[in-house]
């Protein structure tokens, strides 16, 4: 563990990077503005030669450096597992009192992020799969019940997590926007995609 400064351009956000409006970022925005990054970001190394680190944890304050294009404080973590990963970014969406609809995509994509280590693809090469035509030999590679288990949910908070990530993107957009609830959306989820906007 080691603390360094980073330009923004250098981090890979990932599928964890979260949609933030300016005004969201209000009082930290100014308070980074005045006073600079006070409490550190978290990064890991990252296997793109473009960007060499991964944000872990910190994304409000990362954002606000990328608009006020600042470099950040950051402390390197170089001994983190994925699983280590996952833990330290679903404790800070919820210490956050992130969107549910933004906690089920991010679980989605740490779920292919598992699969993909485990398997020894590249992540991106999951990219395209939505949890309704993931392969079924990837779903074998890590059950439900024990994804569950490494995110600190119950199995069927993961299954709404899923059925949400599987809806058509308009209708995700919408409980992200704070336009539709989230378990509206996953009753939505049992209907057919092309009558769930109606």
């Amino acid at each position: 563990m080691k603390k360094i400064a980073v330009e923004c351009n250098l981090v890979e956000t990932g599928g964890n990077y979260r949609r933030f409006k300016r005004e969201d970022l209000g009082d930290l925005l100014h308070s980074i503005q005045r006073r600079g990054l006070i409490q550190p970001i978290t990064l890991a190394d990252s296997n793109s030669p473009d960007k060499p680190y991964k944000l872990i944890a910190g994304e409000r304050r990362f954002r606000c450096c990328e608009i006020l294009r600042r470099s950040v404080t950051a402390i390197l973590r170089e001994d983190l597992t994925e699983e280590q990963i996952i833990a330290i970014q679903l404790a800070e969406n919820i210490k956050e009192g992130i969107n549910p609809g933004e906690l089920a995509e991010s679980s989605f994509r740490l779920y292919k992020g598992l699969i993909s280590e485990k398997r020894g693809l590249d992540p991106s090469e999951l990219d395209a799969y939505s949890p309704k035509d993931l392969p079924q030999e990837y779903r074998r590679d890590i059950k439900l019940k024990d994804f569950a288990v490494i995110i600190g949910r119950n199995e069927s908070t993961v299954r709404d997590y899923f059925a949400f990530a599987a809806l058509d993107g308009k209708v995700r957009d919408l409980v992200i926007d704070g336009k539709c609830g989230f378990s509206k959306a996953v009753l939505l989820s049992r209907l057919p995609q092309d009558i769930q906007l109606q």
